[in-house]
């Protein structure tokens, strides 16, 4: 809904958006007539505008998930039950949002909210929080955890449809939440044996594994991925079983890590801050090392890019790796102290560099469709933001750019992910939250033909034509070639 309704942003005359400002249930008549929109046209842009609050609340999710909303957003959990509790958690970050709840509408069917929003003078102010969530410039909702075990210091996450997973760092944890912050399951607990983390940094999975990167320990562990049970549990308090997370393999510091299992050989890691996977290797961004590590996922080297433990700022060296992301052609590395982003083909070889001019401290990036997003930490004038580049290095904008606790306000913000919807989930991290942002159009649209071309590419289809199909006129083509040369 959210690309179509954009759609029709774009067929409305430029000054559409105006009028509605300026529409008070107080003056229609006046202030309809009197810029000469007649009662016919307002009626169609009225619908249109239900929509547009429509959107914010049915944006990706089902009609469940938008009731738990509007509960989390009320004053105290509805039934005392556990998962209530839950979701009270969220912290609603938008006046928008504070205005459905000060109006006592938290328990309202969507369609009532909005049939009692579109009536209020306060419109202008409505819409104007509209646009700013729409466009990406304040976030949707914050996701704070559980009220009696908050996140902390989250440094990474990954989403998948239902599920958040947040690397706590100095909780040495991996916490799972729901996509509203309800606590479901976490695992870890400071140490250096199987299963134990010392500072998690990083979290990435697959269908079938998940992977984290810890700093301090020197490697990457492997688990199989976390089961839900399809069909919940009857009494709403009890534990929801959780199977999975076993613990699989290790990558780096084999049999213990520490601070002492740190080396330079192609099975060792120095410190390393971030990795990512594609669908047979996973790179590591070796931070002390200034390299990138690419091993299979299984855990078998298969070769460094940059030279080991020698820092420069040409195209084949780095001077701190601190994050890596990879699609289809090409990876993508935060060169911290050169203060660039170096884009590479897989095998290494030199692409681009995205230069940042303020020389700030970078944190991590994400790719997703044809746009890059990069956290950035200014300790000089608290310049905290979000910055957005296309894949080829052309600065789109970013949000954020204050350092505070407020909307779209970041304090140290790090790892990035895009789930499978198009939201755009950001590690605020000194803050101990995460923010969740919509995104402009033309973002979401790439990100969506990205989504589609995935999908197609797991079924086979190549170029409109089935893999199967494709397969059985190959080999058609090179029997006639063989009967050819025979005759």
């Amino acid at each position: 809904m959210h690309a179509a309704l954009h759609r029709e942003m774009s067929r409305l005359p430029k000054d559409i958006l105006p009028r509605l400002l300026a529409f008070s249930t107080s003056d229609h008549d006046k202030q309809v007539h009197g810029l000469g929109y007649g009662r016919e046209n307002f009626e169609r842009d009225e619908t249109f505008f239900k929509a547009v609050l429509l959107e914010v609340f049915s944006y990706r999710f089902t009609i469940t998930q938008i009731k738990q909303l509007l509960v989390a957003l009320g004053q105290g959990p509805a039934d005392n039950t556990s998962k209530q509790k839950q979701l009270n958690a969220l912290v609603p970050t938008s006046r928008f949002f504070r205005l459905i709840r000060s109006m006592g509408l938290q328990d309202k069917p969507p369609q009532d909210i909005i049939n009692t929003l579109i009536r209020l003078p306060d419109l202008p102010r409505i819409m104007e929080d509209i646009d700013d969530i729409l466009q990406g410039r304040t976030a949707l909702y914050s996701i704070v955890g559980p009220i009696d075990a908050p996140i902390y210091d989250v440094r990474d996450m990954l989403a998948d449809n239902d599920h958040i997973y947040a690397a706590e760092t100095f909780r040495d944890r991996i916490t799972v939440m729901t996509k509203f912050g309800g606590l479901e399951h976490r695992f870890g607990g400071r140490g250096e044996g199987n299963g134990q983390f010392r500072h998690p940094s990083a979290i990435c999975a697959d269908n079938d594994h998940i992977f984290v990167c810890e700093q301090h320990n020197q490697r990457i562990q492997v688990f199989t991925k976390l089961r839900w049970p399809e069909v919940p549990a009857p009494d709403d308090d009890a534990a929801t079983e959780v199977t999975g997370g076993a613990f699989v393999r290790t990558i780096g510091a084999a049999g213990g890590g520490g601070p002492t299992a740190a080396g330079s050989g192609n099975y060792q890691l120095r410190f390393p801050q971030d990795l990512c996977i594609d669908d047979q290797h996973i790179y590591v961004a070796d931070d002390s090392n200034s390299r990138i590590q690419v091993y299979t996922k299984n855990g078998v080297f298969v070769r460094t890019i940059g030279e080991t433990g020698i820092i420069g700022n040409d195209n084949t060296h780095f001077n701190g790796c601190v994050s890596v992301d990879v699609d289809d052609n090409n990876l993508y590395v935060v060169d911290q102290w050169n203060y660039r982003v170096q884009v590479l083909s897989k095998e290494g070889e030199y692409v681009r560099t995205i230069p940042f001019p303020a020389r700030p401290i970078l944190g991590r990036l994400c790719v997703d469709g044809d746009h890059l997003y990069v956290t950035v930490s200014d300790v000089r004038d608290g310049n905290d933001a979000v910055y957005v580049y296309t894949k080829n290095g052309v600065f789109v904008r970013n949000f954020g750019n204050v350092r505070g606790r407020g909307n779209a306000e970041f304090n140290m913000p790090m790892g990035l992910f895009v789930d499978p919807s198009g939201l755009l989930f950001v590690c605020d991290t000194l803050n101990n939250r995460i923010q969740v942002f919509l995104r402009p159009l033309d973002e979401l649209r790439s990100h969506e033909n990205e989504q589609i071309a995935r999908r197609r590419r797991r079924a086979g289809i190549h170029g409109g034509e089935p893999r199967r199909k494709r397969l059985r006129r190959e080999r058609l083509r090179v029997n006639r070639s063989v009967l050819t040369m025979r005759q």
